[in-house]
């Protein structure tokens, strides 16, 4: 397939996201400022959902927008849906996070 099946929007990000609904045994290209890469789609992922790039232990950092989102609940392999199922947010009901006072 084509480099526009998914989008990575950091350098430093550990998935990607899917631009068209992708299937399991599908190949897609994914491609950032350092690599270019074939990833297998393990199993199905909808369109704007997370895709792991490389292989996650249990409790390591989900990055996305060059930032940490939220961390993983389980191993997760390239190729796999990243969401609520394996991965625990930052932002809703997960881990803490900074609020900022903005008056």
């Amino acid at each position: 397939m084509s480099a526009a099946d998914v989008i990575v929007t950091h350098p430093d990000d550990n998935v990607a996201t899917a631009l068209n609904d992708l299937s399991a045994g599908q190949s897609v290209t994914v491609a950032d400022s350092h690599r270019v890469t074939i990833l297998t789609v393990v199993e199905n992922v909808s369109r704007g959902h997370k895709i792991s790039l490389v292989a996650l232990d249990i409790n390591q950092p989900v990055l996305k927008y060059g930032e940490q989102i939220g961390i993983t609940t389980m191993s997760v392999y390239a190729g796999c849906h990243v969401h609520t199922q394996n991965m625990r947010s930052m932002r809703i009901g997960g881990a803490p996070r900074e609020v900022k006072n903005e008056r």
